[in-house]
């Protein structure tokens, strides 16, 4: 005998399918759900990691500052509690030091630059492992490469008031160290100054034009760091 399908059992099949569509939909949000949670806490990708710095000094010294001679500020370096803050015109970054490594971060957190200590002085890198600058020590001052090999090495030698510059023998420029203040000169013009007694040398990259800007501005500020 045929069922009739009378409105009771209408009724009862609607509720059933409401009821397993109601179930469909509560899984497909559980999914979604979890889906959105491992995106939260997923590892973001090397090189790009963002991180806080909590233990920031709230307070920073002095600060050493590059101009121009029509008086726009090149750069400015500050140290506290072992840490420094280095401004430029492309933004501020931060050098925090764990272990053997230095690694610049900008305002957001980002990994910029790291700095590898060297039994002979360190090694500024970017976060993708490229060699940016080699920088040794030396009897006679400071020599910087831009590769491992260390060919056509720029060269910082102190005389007497002066930081000369060279590569390939040839002078490039140098730091006229002042009772009050230093000049970094190409010839007689003038490039770059800065008020206070601070050691040449550790304005001596600014003239190492075929380092990056970045470059150039991070290893000043290792040089202040480091106290060379």
């Amino acid at each position: 005998m045929k069922r009739l399908y009378t409105p009771r059992r209408a009724a009862r099949l609607a509720a059933g399918m409401g009821a397993a569509l109601w179930l469909m939909l509560a899984g497909a949000c559980k999914d979604k759900a979890g889906e959105l949670g491992r995106a939260a806490t997923a590892t973001p990708a090397s090189g790009s990691t963002a991180t806080t710095d909590d233990d920031a000094p709230t307070e920073w010294g002095e600060k050493i500052k590059v101009k121009t001679p029509d008086k726009s500020e090149v750069l400015s370096v500050q140290q506290a509690d072992g840490r420094v803050k280095l401004k430029t015109a492309a933004g501020t970054l931060k050098a925090k030091t764990k272990g053997d490594k230095t690694t610049y971060a900008d305002d957001a957190g980002r990994a910029v630059a790291v700095v590898k200590d060297r039994a002979d002085g360190f090694k500024i890198k970017g976060v993708d492992g490229a060699l940016w600058a080699k920088v040794k020590k030396k009897d006679y001052g400071m020599k910087v490469s831009l590769d491992d090999e260390g060919e056509r090495a720029y060269k910082a030698k102190p005389h007497g008031d002066k930081v000369k510059v060279k590569r390939d023998d040839k002078e490039l420029g140098a730091v006229k160290v002042y009772d009050d203040k230093v000049k970094v000169k190409r010839g007689e013009e003038t490039l770059f100054e800065s008020k206070g007694k601070t050691n040449g040398i550790v304005f001596a990259p600014l003239l190492m034009d075929e380092l990056s800007e970045q470059t150039r501005h991070i290893l000043v500020a290792e040089l202040v760091r480091r106290g060379w």
